[in-house]
């Protein structure tokens, strides 16, 4: 059962070659963008449909099935061949660089990448859910499934997926008022023209790799609250993250103080000003609605 899976999309590979070179001889030559349009959108998802079910990339844990993938890349030099009209001894990676296709490993890495990231991000009431979290907390040492390998293939945790509320198109208007000054001197005249009760300053930024933000918050102009957040390295976090982060560390902060009729918040970031001041749905929007 297993060799007849690996036969089959190797059958229809060849079987796809030969109609480009009858189309190429047909057509007395015909256009080369034509014949590799018809190489992407019909060879590929023929020879690669369910690739992760028998298609491994190699890895740590297993070398992966390099034997069939290796076969399959033998239809695509095939096809470029005949595409380009290319002598039969010129090398691959230039056929690929010269008609703009993937290299075969790569594209077969990136179909069985998504098709697992997809996977992983099944929700709850999904029959596969519980399947896919359990065959990736562990690897057997036998009788392996295909979600076995391309899991550990590509430590993927279901685990370090979060859910995110898509965002809401608000229809009434906010509640406060957003201003940003032009200039860097019309922003300290209306600071020092303003007569709130109560002041928060917000900043978000990186440093060293690391990212985090801080709220202090003023009375009187008296400093009575100050937090700050570490949240992370740059590689899992932003700057604009940590920017609207410190929004809900104003709210935090705002929550200590009673009787306050007026407030001003400080922000340095116009990008976080403009997303809290329309309703339509922003990048962080997750963010903006906590």
């Amino acid at each position: 059962m297993v060799e007849r899976t690996h036969t089959i999309p190797t059958a229809e590979g060849n079987q796809v070659g030969n109609t480009i070179l009858e189309a190429h001889k047909a057509d007395e030559g015909g256009a080369a963008k034509h014949m590799r349009w018809f190489y992407i959108s019909v060879a590929i998802p023929k020879m690669l449909y369910t690739a992760d079910l028998f298609l491994i990339p190699g890895s740590e844990v297993r070398k992966g099935t390099k034997g069939f993938i290796s076969k399959l890349a033998r239809i695509q030099r095939q096809a470029m061949l005949h595409i380009t009209g290319a002598l039969r001894l010129t090398l691959m990676d230039a056929i690929d660089a010269c008609t703009d296709v993937m290299p075969f490993n790569i594209l077969v890495e990136k179909l069985t990448h998504r098709a697992t990231t997809r996977l992983a991000m099944l929700p709850n009431c999904h029959l596969l859910e519980k399947h896919t979290v359990r065959e990736a907390n562990r690897y057997l040492k036998q009788h392996r499934v295909p979600l076995h390998e391309i899991l550990h293939a590509f430590k993927i945790h279901p685990n370090k997926f979060k859910s995110i509320r898509p965002g809401w198109k608000r229809n009434t208007p906010t509640s406060f008022a957003t201003s940003i000054p032009s200039t860097k001197e019309e922003a300290i005249t209306e600071a020092a023209a303003d007569r709130s009760e109560v002041w928060v300053f917000l900043d978000g930024s990186g440093q060293g790799g690391k990212i985090g933000s801080a709220a202090v918050l003023f009375r009187g102009g008296v400093e009575k609250w100050a937090v700050r957040k570490y949240m992370g390295t740059k590689e899992k976090h932003t700057v604009y993250e940590a920017e609207l982060v410190r929004l809900s560390l104003a709210a935090e902060l705002m929550k200590q103080e009673w009787h306050v009729q007026t407030l001003t918040i400080g922000a340095d970031s116009q990008a976080v000003i403009q997303a809290i001041g329309h309703g339509r749905a922003v990048s962080g929007q997750y963010l903006i609605d906590m």
